[in-house]
């Protein structure tokens, strides 16, 4: 676990919400931030800074599913399309709304979080 209930609740100070929900949610936004870093995190080789920018982005995503809904990280909210008479609307395909659909997964503040730390690149690393 990234972070913990005590830090969600004395050092973030998020939303105020019951133990039992705080402990459920917690588990979920570890495991979401585990699965958007590709298992690339470990605490113990980040330096201080970057420990509590992975613990900030735990604890943003708790707030997001909080607020979106508990399953809002890992169940899509594409509806596709639908018509009423003879109006009709569509999320869209390749480049439409469907495109960015894991963007409505995570928090913004999880992105803001944990870009400066290097866990989210996903490219090659070259060497010279």
């Amino acid at each position: 676990m990234y972070a913990t209930e005590e830090y969600y609740k004395d050092e973030y100070k998020g939303l105020e919400l019951s133990d039992a929900v705080l402990t459920q949610l917690i588990a979920r936004a570890n495991n979401d931030i585990e699965r958007l870093t590709r298992s690339m995190i470990d605490m113990d080789s980040l330096n201080e800074i970057n420990q509590k920018r992975v613990m900030n982005a735990v604890c943003s995503q708790v707030e997001f599913l909080a607020s979106k809904g508990e399953t809002a990280s890992t169940v899509a909210d594409n509806t596709g399309s639908f018509s009423i008479g003879s109006y009709s609307e569509s999320k869209g395909g390749r480049y439409g709304a469907t495109a960015d659909a894991n963007a409505s997964r995570y928090a913004d503040a999880v992105y803001d979080w944990l870009f400066p730390t290097g866990l989210l690149y996903a490219g090659v690393d070259a060497l010279w």
